[in-house]
Parts: C-alpha cells; structure tokens; sequence
C-alpha cells in the first residue's frame, strides 16, 4: 500500500501535491535582487510557468541557503556553480546561463587557457568561483583577497601577475582606476567558462524536478528565450 501510494504521488503532477515545493535564491547584482526582482527571478517564474510546480521561493543569505538545501529544507536552488555545491549527493539542471572568468593583466602575457596560468601568481577574491581546473591546478599560485579593489591595487603595484576575475565587480574594479587604460584584457575570451545551473535533492521529487527544470530550459533554448554561446561564455536570458 505505501507503494502504491509513493507511486501515485510520483506520477502526480507537482500542481496536485498540497504542500508547494520550496526553492532558495540570493542575490546578484541585476540578476537576483529580491524574490521579485532580478533576469534570474523572471527566468524562474517563466520555469514554473512551464512546469506547473506550486513553489515558494526564499531570498537569503548564499551561506544561508547553502546551508538550508544541505539540511533539506530545500528541494532546489539557484544559481549554483559545481565548485560551490554544498554536498556531493545532488542532482543539477541544465545550464540556464555561463559565468566567464577573465584573466586581467599589465601586459600581454599570450594566455589563451587554464594552462597557460601555471607559474603565475594570480590575485582572487574569496568565495568567488573561478572552475577546478584553476583552483585544484597547484603549479597556479592564487592569492586570496577580501574585494577586487584589492587586487587591482595588487597588480599595479606588482605583487601579482595577473587577476582572475568576471566581467562585472572586477571590470567594475579596473574601471574605477585611474590607470585603468594600462590593463589587458579580451571580455570575448575568457580564460574558463563555468556552466550555472539548479540544484535539487537526490530524491525521487528533487530528481522529477530537476528534470523537469531542464526539460523547460532546453524548451526557452529552443525558443531563443535562453542564448548561451560555449565558446565566448556569452549569456543572454530574453523574457
């Protein structure tokens, strides 16, 4: 009889189940400014839209919701980078947007990949994401600072060779400088391309979601409504 009953509630649509599904957000500049407000937020509702999930979204803290989906008071979350999960256990969506990491510098330095950085002392800042395969690689020596203004201050005085960063807070950095015309940079080539996606529960209604998360995704790519491009890292969500 639980089964039976485990298998009807699996071929419910999530519409008929009583108690909403609850998703956790937190923001980012433009893209996440409150539950209401953000490209992400609007991107999440059109998701629902599609998918008939009854939901409730919470806008915390990222630690907070981190730690909220690693007890399990979340089925999901969003945006998530794999070098960020808060546990190994969990199922993710497809890429509904790409964080370009850039590499800025003084001086051109012929860097066209992650291997390309090895012997190099590169400022970062902490609790951004930069991919495994910068972080992990130990023959790229990075230096940990609280903000980009930091690091910037950092290069030009040449305690580092380079800076690992985006294309918002750290362009925002190097453009608040007044030798901001001295550093190299291509927005249009980054040096990794980190894919940004939902995270769900392990379990057989995190898993149905996530699925049906990625089957609404595919469909706003299909439509052109979701533009990612893998080799520029170029992201663009038209809702």
């Amino acid at each position: 009889m639980k089964f039976l009953i485990a298998l009807i509630l699996l071929l419910l649509p999530h519409s008929a189940l009583s108690e909403p599904l609850i998703f956790g957000t937190y923001y980012i500049p433009g893209l996440v400014i409150n539950k209401d407000q953000g490209t992400f937020i609007k991107l999440h509702k059109e998701i629902m839209r599609r998918t008939q999930i009854e939901n409730k979204l919470y806008f915390m803290p990222t630690k907070r919701v981190q730690y909220a989906f690693k007890h399990n008071d979340l089925i999901s979350y969003f945006p998530e980078l794999y070098e960020s999960l808060p546990k190994k256990n969990v199922v993710v969506s497809e890429p509904f947007w790409f964080k370009k990491i850039i590499f800025y510098s003084l001086k051109d330095m012929n860097i066209h990949s992650t291997f390309d950085l090895e012997g190099l002392k590169l400022g970062a800042v902490h609790g951004y994401s930069y991919g495994p395969e910068i972080v992990n690689n130990k023959r790229i020596e990075i230096i940990y600072s609280d903000n980009d203004d930091i690091n910037v201050k950092l290069l030009l005085n040449g305690r580092i060779d380079g800076i690992l960063g985006d294309t918002k807070s750290t362009l925002a950095a190097i453009n608040k400088s007044k030798f901001k015309d001295q550093f190299i940079y291509d927005l249009n080539k980054p040096i990794n391309i980190l894919d940004v996606f939902y995270v769900c529960q392990n379990s057989i209604i995190g898993k149905q979601t996530c699925s049906e998360i990625s089957e609404a995704i595919n469909q706003l790519k299909s439509e052109k409504l979701i533009s990612i491009d893998c080799e520029t890292g170029q992201s663009q969500i038209n809702l």
